[in-house]
């Protein structure tokens, strides 16, 4: 299966679709792209094929930093990672990531920025291997095409009832990282690993027993410190003393959680130490129109570099196309952001960079 045929089908599973919106509930000043987090999307009417886009120069781009708002646009024969303008949607850099049938996408949808590195110089696949002991091996492949197997670096031990690699993501400061489960009748053995691009082995960070129920999860605090607590495993933070807790929400430099709903539109709470179901965080509405919807999945909102700003993924209502808004995170300057991509491409916004 090609990147473009599981990439398609994925972002049709989570709402992100080129036309269409899911899940309902009932001008800001321009500025140059500044620093900060990560997901949304931006779509168009439900096409019967995807189509090329029109762009020429998107080769040129790719020498380009990525800066600003960062969105993924699945094509045909290609995925392209373009860094938009926020004040105008105008591309001013790409990534382009070739289609290889031997490859698929993770099934991760990309949250938190998870599926590609942080400089956008590799994007993490999976490939099968239905004939081994480990189904699926995990790595990323760059802009020329090239997959690097992490998994096949790692031997696999024997006697195991089933074997998975999963958990993977990139750090903030350019590690691979992924989990192995090993798993037998008493419980799971997970080890975690990590590899720097262009390194030849990966390094074991951690390993947890069977006896450590509660240490199986995966995260990378603050972009960079792995946590295996499961009660961490959703959580974004700045500092590792107060977090955000739910996996839809964003977190700025002062702290203070957005969170995109179906039934409360657009709001803020401040980060807590514990988890806000057990410790109740005053609300702030931001934005919430009489009639609206939003994706089902991958809802998480952009804050710009300097947290003055918010983009986020919503539709009028549930029959009309998502667009991409941004506005100022007071609640004021809302304004709806066009990319200059195909309107038949699917996006899927996953950053806003300095």
């Amino acid at each position: 299966m090609s990147i473009k045929t599981l990439s398609s089908a994925l972002l049709a599973a989570t709402c992100v679709l080129a036309l269409g919106a899911c899940g309902s509930s009932s001008s800001a000043p321009s500025q140059t792209p500044t620093s900060a987090p990560e997901p949304t999307a931006t779509q168009s009417a439900s096409p019967t094929e995807e189509e090329p886009t029109t762009d020429t120069d998107l080769a040129a781009m790719t020498t380009q930093p990525m800066r600003g708002l960062i969105i993924e646009e699945s094509r045909r024969d290609d995925t392209v990672l373009r860094a938009l303008d926020p004040a105008t949607g105008t591309t001013v850099a790409a990534r382009i990531f070739p289609d290889d049938d031997a490859l698929t996408p993770t099934l991760n949808g990309c949250p938190y920025n998870r599926c590609y590195s942080h400089d956008y110089s590799y994007m993490i696949m999976r490939q099968s291997h239905t004939d081994e002991q480990l189904i699926y091996h995990v790595g990323y492949l760059d802009t020329k095409g090239t997959f690097t197997d992490v998994s096949a670096m790692i031997p696999v031990d024997p006697g195991y009832s089933f074997v998975d690699d999963e958990a993977y993501s990139f750090s903030a400061d350019g590690y691979f990282y992924m989990r192995r489960n090993y798993t037998q009748t008493e419980g799971n053995t997970s080890r975690y690993y990590r590899l720097k691009p262009g390194d030849k082995a990966p390094e074991l960070v951690k390993e947890t027993s069977p006896s450590d129920s509660n240490e199986h999860a995966f995260n990378l605090l603050a972009g960079t410190t792995l946590t295996t607590n499961t009660a961490l495993q959703f959580t974004r933070t700045i500092d590792n003393t107060v977090y955000c807790w739910h996996p839809g929400d964003a977190i700025s430099s002062t702290n203070t959680c957005y969170r995109l709903t179906r039934d409360k539109g657009l709001f803020s709470y401040p980060a807590t130490a514990e988890p806000d179901y057990t410790t109740p965080a005053p609300e702030t509405t931001i934005f919430k129109p009489t009639e609206f919807s939003v994706p089902e999945f991958d809802t998480m909102p952009l804050i710009s570099p300097d947290d003055k700003q918010i983009a986020f993924m919503m539709a009028p209502d549930k029959n009309s196309p998502f667009a991409l808004h941004v506005m100022n995170v007071d609640g004021s300057g809302e304004r709806t952001i066009t990319p200059d991509t195909h309107p038949f491409n699917r996006i899927l916004p996953i950053a806003w960079r300095s």
